[in-house]
């Protein structure tokens, strides 16, 4: 993954999870992450990362069939951003 001109090596999808859930911690109302890569690259991996991190309600799944999904945070978790996944 390159983020800000810094290159990511996670070996692991549990690695990749992780990251998604500090990005999470970070994340504003008005920002947007875009995720590129092929199949398999582990795009929805990050988004489920960054989901727990925001504590959204449900499981983040790939909306690969659906063109997107939206997430709403979960009050009883403490909450904060709704996730928008969208597979364009």
């Amino acid at each position: 993954m390159i983020a800000n001109g810094i290159r990511w090596e996670l070996p692991t999808a549990e690695d990749t999870h992780a990251l998604g859930g500090r990005v999470a911690s970070v994340l504003r109302a008005s920002d947007l992450l875009v995720l590129a890569g092929p199949l398999g690259a582990g795009k929805t991996v990050f988004a489920q990362g960054v989901g727990e991190g925001l504590r959204v309600a449900g499981a983040v799944t790939s909306p690969t069939f659906v063109i997107a999904r939206v997430h709403r945070p979960d009050p009883a978790r403490g909450g904060r951003l709704p996730l928008v996944h969208v597979d364009a």
